[in-house]
């Protein structure tokens, strides 16, 4: 549900197939890890002729149930597997997929993707979306980093009041422990990555892109050394 409910990103797919039908009527479409099948049932509503949502996860058994909830089962076919392992009757015009993970590749789903276009896309098929850009901003104050950055601070304080606790009560010495505590600490709290809902006004500066990907021609060898 929180992918559904991320409106910037199932509105910008709505907002790309629904307003190129063009683009899907009476076309054969593939649904790389379809999940609930949502990115099908829009391709189906924007005139797809047959759509293949191939999902490797148990989610496929829901997604046959909301398919055929929507009045969409003679369009959408529900295939529980891989792209690297299923079969499919034919090839296809368009291949659709949310793919982007954290920091755009975290969740290596681009793998499968660029495997389903070799196997299934038809010469000079589309791909949804078709090109990804990864950009790198500086930024300024937040208060979520505020707010990490004193918890830190106070986890020194913690640490001494653990230890002449153990000391007063137990007569154990903890000290030697500190600086390992310490950047244990440092770790969780200042070099982990952490869900931010930034606003421009705290961006320090224009973003820069870093990455940028033509999903119609990179290779997977291309994503295991690219370069900016």
């Amino acid at each position: 549900m929180d992918m559904l409910e991320d409106e910037p990103r199932t509105g910008a797919y709505f907002n790309a197939i629904t307003w190129n039908p063009e683009s899907f009527k009476d076309k054969v479409v593939l649904d790389v890890g379809a999940g609930t099948c949502i990115l099908s049932m829009f391709a189906a509503k924007a005139g797809a002729k047959e759509v293949f949502a191939v999902e490797a996860t148990d989610m496929a058994v829901r997604s046959r149930k909301l398919v055929q909830a929507q009045g969409l089962s003679h369009i959408i076919k529900v295939l529980q597997g891989t792209v690297e392992t299923v079969t499919l009757p034919s090839m296809v015009d368009v291949i659709i997929s949310e793919w982007m993970g954290y920091f755009l590749l975290r969740e290596s789903m681009l793998d499968s993707v660029l495997i389903a276009r070799d196997r299934f896309l038809k010469p000079g098929g589309a791909l949804f979306p078709s090109h990804a850009t990864l950009f790198l901003a500086p930024v300024g104050s937040a208060k979520a980093c505020r707010e990490k950055q004193q918890t830190f601070d106070g986890e020194r304080q913690h640490f001494d009041n653990f230890n002449c606790t153990m000391m007063q009560y137990y007569g154990t010495d903890f000290s030697c422990m500190q600086e390992e505590f310490l950047e244990e600490q440092r770790k969780y709290y200042l070099q982990t990555g952490m869900f931010v809902n930034l606003a421009p006004k705290q961006l320090a500066g224009s973003g820069s892109p870093v990455l940028e990907i033509d999903l119609s021609t990179i290779t997977l060898q291309d994503l295991k050394a690219f370069e900016s």
